[in-house]
């Protein structure tokens, strides 16, 4: 991880000392679940709101490629459904993303252009809250990540979006899909649990630099 967030900044400074550079502020609504397995059972899960709010650098690379990553806080979470009754397991998780992300503007007039984005994202779990819905009556707890046992403190991803930008807003969906399983007890509960997140986002582009 440690390397992973090096690498990024080493790369962000090579590219943007000989570059014109932007930065933008954007924040949206996440609408986030997960895919869990347990075994070889596929769980039924449920969809949680959230949000996200971050400050984004895009910097020309070559052609209509950019170099964009993203600093952002998000929230994900997921609901376990039980297939018997109407009992559920909440959690919603609050993380810090990293995501290096490369794009591609194509320009549909002078001002605008259609953006598609795409690359990887680091997040680390700041907070999370367990709601356990047991015949009507629920309790909350706070949830536990490390790197060894209880819920994962860190995750990886895969982000791919589109977005419309004008001179100076623009707006964008984008989906992350999760690769690594968040769930550090498997060997105990034999469970996969990984992020799945829709977001929309609006973005405001503060400043340039040459």
């Amino acid at each position: 991880m440690k390397f992973f967030i090096s690498t990024t900044f080493l790369v962000f400074l090579s590219l943007t000392a000989s570059a014109q550079t932007r930065i933008a502020i954007k924040g949206g609504f996440n609408y986030s679940t997960a895919r869990i397995y347990t075994g070889e059972n596929k769980q039924s899960t449920g969809y949680m709101p959230g949000g996200n709010l971050g400050i984004q650098l895009k910097t020309f690379f070559e052609g209509p490629l950019h170099f964009s990553p993203v600093v952002s806080y998000q929230t994900r979470g997921f609901v376990t459904r039980s297939k018997l009754n109407d009992d559920k397991t909440s959690n919603f998780i609050h993380y810090i993303d990293l995501a290096p992300l490369l794009s591609a503007d194509f320009k549909i007039s002078n001002k605008n252009s259609l953006v598609f984005s795409a690359g990887p994202v680091a997040s680390l779990a700041i907070s999370g809250t367990e709601k356990v819905t047991v015949n009507g009556i629920s309790t909350s707890s706070r949830m536990r990540f490390s790197t060894t046992g209880d819920y994962g403190l860190f995750d990886f991803a895969i982000q791919a979006g589109v977005g419309y930008h004008l001179k100076k807003i623009y707006f964008e969906a984008n989906y992350l899909y999760g690769l690594a399983n968040i769930n550090n007890n498997v060997a105990a509960d034999f469970k996969n649990i990984r992020n799945r997140t829709f977001s929309l986002n609006i973005g405001y582009y503060l400043k340039s630099y040459e």
